[in-house]
Order: structure tokens, then sequence, then C-alpha cells
């Protein structure tokens, strides 16, 4: 897992996903943290960390869920712009409502010639 977040950092080098985890070492750790949760969290950054680096990385307005399992994870998703993802599905609806104007249009024909008929 390590080699796999070393690989994943070099390859988002300088790009913001927004999203981020946590790996604790121990695991008193991580029942603390479940059991108090941002509160622990709070306490232990101020335990830590200077308060310019809290204040910069915005750290007290972090949220915090469950992490889904590693596979589960789809890694390719976290560096796609959400700008682009949008203007291609907004590409594939334009070209659903072409297709089925162009399949519907013809049957509407035959069917309005049938009644002239």
């Amino acid at each position: 897992m390590k080699e796999q977040i070393r690989r994943e950092l070099q390859r988002q080098k300088g790009h913001n996903t927004g999203t981020g985890f946590l790996i604790f070492s121990d695991e008193r750790i991580v029942k603390d943290f479940k059991h108090f949760g941002k509160s622990y969290f709070n306490k232990l950054i101020d335990d830590t960390l200077q308060v310019r680096s809290i204040e910069r990385l915005q750290m007290k307005r972090w949220e915090f869920s469950s992490a889904f399992p590693q596979s589960d994870i789809i890694w390719e998703d976290f560096t796609k712009d959400s700008v682009i993802s949008g203007t291609k599905t907004a590409i594939l609806w334009v070209f659903l409502l072409l297709i089925s104007i162009v399949l519907i249009t013809p049957v509407m024909f035959v069917n309005l010639s049938n009644d002239f008929i």
C-alpha cells in the first residue's frame, strides 16, 4: 500500500484533488479518532502543528468519513477535471437527443402519411 501511495503522490504532484486519506500507524489512534471524531483531530493538530500550517491548509474545516476499501477506489478519477467530465456528459446527452430525433422523426412521418391515405 505504501508503494501505491508513493506512486500516486508522484503522479498527483502539484494537482489538488480535494480528497485525502489519513493513514494511522497505531490502532489506538484509529479507535480514538473513530470515537471522538473531529474534536480529537483538532486536538491532535493543535498539539503537533504550527498555527500557520493549520490555517494555511484550513484544517479546522476538513470533513471526515470512513474510507472505502482500497480495491473500490478508482484512483484515476482523482485526476479527472470536473469541467471536462461535465462537458463530455453534456455532449453525450445532446448526441443521444439527436439520435432519438433522427430515429423517431421518420416513424412520425410514416404514421402521418398513413392518416392521409
